[in-house]
């Protein structure tokens, strides 16, 4: 089997190849480009649809000229006709633009001219969601909420909910599902959520914008962390690892709006510490992504327990004994017990108002078959690690993969920003493939899932939220295979013209 993935590889190589020496930095610049404006409707037309403008932060819409002007246009989709249709062809052009881009830079030189196009591109694009009106996601001001609980009103958000302080400024815009209970959070990111509370001041905008600015800086550090580790680790692979990242339209549309860019961006700088040999940083690091979300913790058990194979006790027992410090250290600053800490790390639902916080999230971990069988393979990946960082790496990529699969609800397509950016580095062609098929139909589901309502119903005729693969990823391939074919078929006709004039 791996001789014949080998031949597969070799005999596309030079199809690759001759398709990358035909395109310069400026059709690799028109395709970044292209998934911009694709981009650019989700960020600034359907989050002005009309299910979106049902939310109560639509209000704050005519408070800023450019989005009242935006709302008043004629590009904003009014029908549900209108809205599927936009969100079809977007989400076709996006990923058929971006595949085609991690295919041009497979294995191509890492020149400076072509990383700074894509590094520039990617920032460009992805700020784009700091200035997006403010019904684009509705958990931004949930954040602020929970934020502002300790910040400004000295409560405890695991005790109390943003509700408690109606007179907040903040409070009119926190969702039902979360005012009225404490936060479900973990404390790494309700920590960095309160700082941000601490300096945002009072107007409602003003803490929105500040908001995602962080998230927007989490994921350009992301992405430059990438860049670097790529270029230590997988330097024939650098630009395919930079571009995966960032210009995936995941990272793009949800960098700047989820706590799920900080729980990535510390993901990547543990890998970064353990990739130049300093465990004992990477142990407190990688214990700030797990305790921004759970997602991570099936890697950080997987390194852990390479160094238990590899018989590196005093290291294990150094990053055992400071990522339980460093989560010790969240959770005490929130007076949290060993009761909240097991809650977080079971997602239990206890009885009484003080366990609600986790009925407003579906938990990740819950189904058993599919966690058991995530549990003996993080074990087998972990008794297999031999020292190689790139190995490490691949495997978290396979578990990130497999739980983004099938553990993963499926309109949630932020819970894969941890995965894109391992598998960024992981240079591996099938795991970048299925994370690419993958993401397209997450964001797909999440998109009709977000950009449609009961009172406005997005058209149910193709099924797109229960069959979203077989709808845009066929697409996506037919249209990227007719790309190919037709200029792989322009160089076998400019080839076979030179050899009849040379013939001649």
């Amino acid at each position: 089997m791996r001789a014949s993935t080998r031949a597969s590889s070799t005999s596309s190589r030079p199809l690759i190849e001759s398709l990358q020496r035909q395109t310069s930095g400026g059709a690799i610049a028109c395709l970044a480009g292209i998934v911009g404006v694709a981009i650019a409707s989700f960020d600034f037309l359907l989050t002005l649809s009309p299910a979106r403008m049902e939310l109560p932060t639509a209000s704050l819409v005519r408070e800023v000229a450019a989005w009242r002007w935006l709302a008043d246009g004629p590009l904003v989709p009014s029908s549900g006709t209108a809205v599927a249709t936009m969100i079809l062809l977007a989400t076709m052009v996006a990923f058929g633009a971006f595949g085609l881009l991690l295919l041009l830079t497979w294995r191509r030189p890492a020149t400076p001219p072509l990383r700074r196009l894509l590094l520039i591109a990617s920032t460009v694009v992805m700020a784009l969601g700091v200035l997006s009106p403010p019904t684009a996601s509705g958990d931004i001001l949930d954040y602020v909420g929970f934020g502002r609980v300790a910040a400004v009103h000295g409560g405890n958000p695991y005790e109390t909910g943003p509700a408690a302080y109606d007179e907040d400024p903040v409070s009119p815009f926190v969702s039902a599902n979360y005012g009225d209970r404490p936060d479900n959070k973990l404390p790494a990111w309700q920590l960095l959520s309160e700082g941000l509370a601490r300096i945002g001041g009072d107007s409602v905008v003003g803490l929105l914008v500040l908001y995602r600015l962080a998230l927007f800086l989490f994921s350009l550090a992301t992405l430059l962390l990438i860049d670097q580790v790529a270029g230590r680790l997988t330097p024939d692979h650098r630009l395919t690892a930079v571009a995966a990242w960032g210009l995936s339209p995941i990272v793009l549309l949800h960098g700047p709006a989820k706590t799920d860019a900080v729980m990535a961006m510390f993901l990547v700088a543990a890998i970064a510490l353990i990739v130049v040999d300093r465990p004992a940083w990477a142990a407190p690091t990688f214990a700030a992504s797990v305790f921004v979300k759970l997602l991570t913790a099936p890697m950080f058990a997987i390194w852990w327990i390479g160094e238990l194979r590899q018989r590196h006790l005093r290291t294990a027992a150094v990053v055992g004994g400071l990522f339980v410090a460093t989560a010790s250290l969240m959770y005490l600053r929130y007076g949290g017990g060993v009761d909240l800490l097991i809650e977080h790390l079971a997602l239990r639902r206890s009885d009484g108002p003080e366990g609600l916080r986790a009925i407003v999230t579906k938990p990740v971990f819950q189904s058993p078959v599919p966690t058991a069988i995530l549990v003996v393979g993080v074990v087998g990946l972990g008794w297999h690690q031999n020292g190689d960082r790139l190995r490490l790496v691949r495997s978290f990529a396979v578990v990130g993969l497999y739980a983004s699969a099938l553990l993963t609800p499926r309109t949630f397509a932020w819970y894969l920003l941890a995965t894109i950016a391992v598998v960024a580095l992981s240079a591996h062609a099938w795991l970048l493939l299925g994370t690419f098929l993958l993401s397209g139909g997450f964001f797909l589901e999440e998109a009709f899932a977000r950009f449609g309502s009961r009172a406005h119903p997005l058209p149910g005729v193709l099924d797109v939220q229960s069959h979203a693969a077989t709808i845009v990823l066929p697409g996506i391939a037919v249209a990227a295979i007719a790309v190919l074919t037709a200029l792989w078929r322009h160089r076998r006709g400019r080839e076979g013209g030179s050899e009849r004039v040379m013939t001649l």
